[in-house]
């Protein structure tokens, strides 16, 4: 799955989702107009317009007839992680922002450590596969694991890492295919996301 959480003018996870709504909407597209869904709109909702934008366009260059079917229902694309796992801070919310965009919040059960820093790149698949070990044996049917494209380590390291995630997942008695299996494809994945959401709305 790809995807991003913010754009524009936004230039660092520090300067976390909710800040932005004390912030104006501007020309994210480049197209001339103001991006905004209210009046007078904010800098959220203009980040987020350039990033349905890019991932639209990134779309449009895969030529499948699944891909096709998304770009036609939206509503099936458009799902979201705050970065920094930070929506709200004060009276400062971004969910409704996310809401007037048509996008679905979601979070994860947990992550590789491998974001941009330098003290972030060290992938823990052994704490990951624990995890998800427990999450599966509980009855959990989907886990959503999250990695970064900010690090490069990340992608050089991915084989071995999903080797090791699979060994320790051996090792505690599951088994690929048998007992759990990565999603296949994108409508696996929008699946995956619907059982999600579906479960964090009971939780609350």
């Amino acid at each position: 799955m790809i995807a991003c959480h913010w754009g524009g003018t936004y230039k660092s996870q520090l300067n976390y989702h909710p800040n932005r709504l004390l912030e104006p909407a501007y020309d994210a597209t480049g197209d001339g107009a103001i991006d905004r869904v209210s009046m007078p709109g904010n800098a959220l909702e203009s980040d987020l317009i350039q990033c349905q934008e890019r991932l639209n366009q990134a779309l449009r260059q895969v030529e499948t007839e699944v891909v096709s079917d998304l770009i036609q229902k939206p509503e099936t694309l458009f799902y979201i992680r705050p970065p920094v796992w930070k929506y709200k801070i004060g009276e400062l919310d971004a969910r409704p922002v996310y809401e007037s965009l048509g996008m679905q919040m979601i979070m994860t059960d947990f992550r590789l450590i491998d974001g941009g820093y330098p003290i972030q790149g060290f992938p823990m698949p052994e704490l990951m596969a624990s995890k998800t070990a427990k999450a599966i044996q509980s009855g959990q049917t989907e886990v959503i694991l999250t990695l970064h494209d900010s690090n490069t380590r990340t992608a050089r390291e991915l084989p071995k890492t999903l080797d090791m995630l699979e060994a320790a997942l051996k090792r505690r008695g599951l088994e690929k295919g048998v007992d759990w299996d990565y999603t296949k494809n994108i409508k696996e994945m929008d699946q995956v996301l619907k059982t999600y959401l579906k479960r964090a709305k009971y939780e609350e």
